[in-house]
């Protein structure tokens, strides 16, 4: 028998901009501790926005009915192809079991996110650089209300 290692291949990543709803998609994890897990749906939306459990939005995310559950985050959603075009992220369940909506954060959003950490070591995010202060903060220090640039 061959050496099992010499057996695994990496995935290739595919292009998540070009999906469309309706498109065929099959979610890879480990649900509830069961290990080896594929399961089969279809793009249910695109540019969807969810919250993170932070309350941070994540936007951008693909919206699958393909079955995901506890234990699927960050396990890889292809296409027909078998290219990884999304890392499984959570369901929105009012039960919390699989009777809910799945979403993957596209693998091009990954992708840019990752070459960020490589190249900084953190996720660099665009900003305009304006902070909100307290209530009368403006007042206090120019004696008049409003905002100060």
């Amino acid at each position: 028998p061959a050496d099992k290692k010499s057996l695994l291949q990496p995935l290739q990543r595919g292009e998540s901009s070009p999906l469309s709803v309706g498109q065929e998609v099959f979610a890879i994890g480990n649900p509830f501790g069961l290990d080896h897990t594929l399961t089969k749906g279809i793009v249910s939306g695109v540019g969807r926005t969810i919250l993170s459990l932070s309350g941070r939005p994540i936007q951008n995310v693909i919206q699958t009915d393909a079955s995901i559950n506890p234990g699927n985050s960050g396990g890889p959603l292809l296409n027909s192809q078998g290219e990884v075009i999304g890392m499984n992220t959570v369901i929105i369940s009012p039960s919390g079991a699989s009777a809910g909506v799945g979403f993957a954060i596209p693998s091009d959003t990954v992708a840019t996110r990752v070459a960020s950490i490589l190249k900084y070591g953190y996720v660099k995010r665009a900003s305009l650089g304006v902070y909100l202060g307290q209530d009368g903060v403006a007042k206090q220090l120019c004696g008049r209300g409003g905002g100060l640039v």
